[in-house]
């Protein structure tokens, strides 16, 4: 993903393989935060993709508020203001559930001897 910042696009760039060449970068989507509403210059501080089930979304931060816009249907919705300039957004992965059939416990031996 890629803000440019004097037209106010976010771009959606894929590497991808083409015929007879090497991989490209290919630009699959932008999105126009004039064309969604904002109407002055804004600071877009950190863009992530979101992939759940079938919705795809973008997820981004102008100024201090945090919006999400879903790539198939143009829906932005507004996610809330994060009280901070410049706020990073963290990716999170629920890695606090229950181990499946091919996964183990990791078990610290060191701890066991305490």
């Amino acid at each position: 993903m890629h803000y440019e910042t004097c037209t106010w696009v976010i771009g959606l760039w894929l590497l991808r393989k083409t015929n007879d060449g090497p991989p490209g970068w290919v630009r699959a989507h932008e999105v126009s935060l004039g064309q969604l509403g904002f109407r002055q210059p804004r600071n877009v501080s950190c863009v992530l993709l979101r992939e759940v089930a079938m919705t795809t979304s973008l997820v981004f931060t102008v100024e201090s508020e945090a919006y999400s816009y879903d790539i198939k249907d143009g829906e932005l919705k507004k996610l809330g203001s994060l009280g901070c300039s410049f706020p990073p957004l963290i990716p999170y992965s629920n890695t606090l559930r229950p181990c499946g059939e091919e996964e183990e416990l990791f078990v610290d031996k060191r701890r066991e001897v305490e």
